[in-house]
């Protein structure tokens, strides 16, 4: 495992919080920070995806 050393602390929403805390739960996370780096790793991974696979933009 990874060591973690920088803290990132953010504010939400409770609609965002209780999001989270479904996904946790239905994923069978541990802690909240876990399914909330789970959450920012997927987030990062399908917009990497989508830039790679996104078409130049047109030139006109």
């Amino acid at each position: 495992m990874d060591r973690r050393d920088v803290r990132f602390p953010i504010m939400l929403t409770e609609a965002e919080d209780r999001e989270i805390q479904e996904f946790r739960f239905a994923h069978q996370i541990g802690t909240k920070a876990e399914a909330a780096r789970s959450l920012i790793k997927k987030g990062l991974e399908a917009a990497q995806t989508k830039t790679a696979t996104s078409e130049p933009a047109s030139s006109n």
